[in-house]
């Protein structure tokens, strides 16, 4: 899908010329002098549970990697064919990840610089939370200075979606993570593309206090003549899908915020939306945001729960 729509943007560079993580592992394969290169230099700010392990990379010519973070050595890496994987567990704040080789008896280094905003393992000590639905991947938002991680299912004492599938596109040859629409009217397009459908409820065993939650939606369901077939799809283009109408309530801790919401009447097709509601959380209850149908099967695209007190 176009996470830049009507650009491809495979290739080892960005627009701009900026060396992406695949030029790196170029140069490693192919260069002739002693590199070392973490992957993950245009990403510093990152977030996920508290304790959780995240997969990283690093690219180099040496046969091996010695990983350093925080001042602590998480072991030595062998590379093969000009990558070596690893896990990091990061911790809350600022962190410092080093890689160190050898080649040829030459030391080479790198250090990459990372902002990782955790979610407590306390949930009582929770301040913030900005989730991704409808697949897996990360979307960091430098503009907005946000990571938006990838969802996860509701599991007592977290947080979590209930219910609902993530909202595949067909395609000529099966199926696609997302849409590939272009989102009118905002540059965060990867936040908008992608989406859980038939969704029955978002809930985060937040303490009491009180919240701002905002509620991103997006009409992805459009009519075939938006749909753009494009070159380098290489014939897997999307199959438009007849237009069905979508309504559906949605209420936080039993109070409805939102009665008979159509998104393609109220706010048009491929359009970004996004709903504040402020909440007052008593009683140990925790934060529900319930979706109701009405008309066809609610969606969510994103959720952020931000404490402001």
């Amino acid at each position: 899908a176009d996470a830049i729509p009507h650009v491809n943007c495979k290739g080892l560079t960005t627009r701009t010329r900026a060396p992406k993580d695949s030029y790196w592992l170029y140069k490693a394969v192919l260069g002739k002098d002693p590199f070392v290169k973490l992957a993950g230099h245009d990403w510093p700010l990152r977030s996920g549970d508290e304790g959780e392990a995240q997969p990283s990379e690093v690219y180099s010519n040496a046969s091996s990697v010695r990983i350093v973070l925080n001042g602590k050595e998480l072991g030595k890496f062998a590379v093969a064919d000009g990558y070596a994987s690893f896990d990091v567990v990061w911790q809350d704040g600022a962190n410092v990840l080093e890689a160190e080789a050898v080649v040829g008896g030459k030391t080479v280094r790198d250090v990459l610089n990372v902002d990782y905003r955790a979610i407590p393992k306390d949930m009582s000590k929770f301040t913030e939370l900005n989730v991704s639905l409808g697949g897996a991947r990360y979307f960091y938002d430098a503009d907005g200075a946000v990571t938006w991680i990838p969802e996860k299912e509701y599991v007592p004492g977290r947080w979590g979606y209930v219910g609902g599938e993530p909202g595949r596109v067909k395609t000529n040859r099966g199926s696609q993570p997302c849409s590939n629409l272009n989102i009118l009217g905002t540059d965060q397009d990867p936040l908008y593309q992608m989406q859980r459908r038939g969704i029955e409820a978002f809930k985060a065993d937040v303490p009491d206090g009180k919240y701002y939650v905002y509620l991103h939606f997006c009409e992805l369901n459009v009519s075939s003549d938006k749909i753009v077939r494009l070159a380098y799809s290489l014939g897997n283009d999307v199959v438009g899908e007849e237009v069905s109408d979508r309504v559906f309530d949605v209420s936080v801790n039993g109070q409805t915020v939102l009665k008979d919401y159509d998104i393609r009447r109220e706010d048009g097709e491929a359009h970004p939306v996004m709903k504040r509601f402020t909440v007052d959380v008593s009683g140990g209850e925790g934060l529900t945001v319930a979706f109701t149908p009405v008309k066809g099967v609610p969606v969510l695209n994103a959720i952020r729960i931000w404490r402001c007190e």
